[in-house]
């Protein structure tokens, strides 16, 4: 570590010193020597006067942010999750508003850009709101640490790019048909893969909590993008169109 020069990595090199090694050795694996060695359908620019296929490092950082992304940044809201889950399927919600009805399922917004915060209210679906207004009930979770967490891996994944001297050119977005044109691009090109990593996540969590409470209450993540309930419950469904959503619920024996 004596060699690092970014004070920050230093403070971070728990986790720092393992993404450090993993891009280095990255560098050295390829004869930058030889322009030649390269396929010539690889994404190739000049690096300190040698040939490097920048796409192979990127995959590296890509493969370190999944792992970090998973291991650092959502595993510190288990327990926060958990306990959220826990109120929701054991009665919290309808004891906050006494409301004279059992909620059978729960929609969970989600602000995974912003704060990865969850906000559990009744099904619009079982309980519009034209006909429940009196009875709007809601849970909260806030997970401000698992954002602090994501801008850190952010921050030790440039500060890496940095410290290794791995230079963005002016015109890498011409040398590169990906379009990438700053770090920032290319760590978080795979959001759609982040997503799918938070979801899963969360199913998991609510179907250990139901291994805890033998609750009844159906649970959907609410995608805003494309107005989408995927259950938390079925692995398989997943749906923007409110007729399948139906379709399911009647299944599970709630009626509409």
């Amino acid at each position: 570590m004596n060699q690092i020069k970014s004070e920050f990595l230093k403070n971070h090199w728990g986790i720092a010193s393992e993404i450090y090694r993993l891009v280095s050795e990255t560098i050295k694996y390829y004869d930058l020597s030889n322009f030649s060695s390269f396929n010539k359908s690889s994404k190739v620019i000049r690096f300190n006067n040698n040939a490097l296929d920048l796409v192979l490092i990127m995959e590296t950082f890509e493969s370190c942010w999944n792992y970090y992304y998973k291991t650092y940044v959502l595993e510190s809201m288990r327990n926060e999750v958990l306990d959220f889950f826990y109120k929701i399927q054991t009665g919290n919600l309808e004891e906050q508003v006494s409301a004279p009805y059992s909620i059978s399922a729960v929609d969970i917004d989600y602000d995974l850009l912003n704060g990865f915060d969850l906000l559990a209210t009744q099904s619009y679906l079982l309980y519009p709101y034209e006909d429940y207004k009196d009875f709007q009930p809601e849970l909260k979770c806030n997970n401000q640490i698992a954002k602090n967490r994501k801008i850190t891996l952010s921050r030790i994944c440039e500060e890496v790019y940095q410290e290794l001297d791995i230079t963005i050119y002016d015109d890498l977005e011409e040398t590169l048909d990906d379009g990438y044109d700053n770090f920032d691009v290319l760590i978080t090109e795979n959001k759609r893969q982040d997503y799918e990593f938070y979801f899963q996540f969360m199913r998991n969590c609510w179907k250990y909590t139901k291994g805890r409470t033998g609750s009844d209450i159906l649970g959907f993540m609410f995608f805003h993008d494309g107005l989408r309930y995927s259950s938390l419950d079925d692995d398989k469904f997943s749906t923007n169109e409110i007729s399948e959503l139906k379709e399911f619920l009647n299944s599970k024996g709630i009626k509409i």
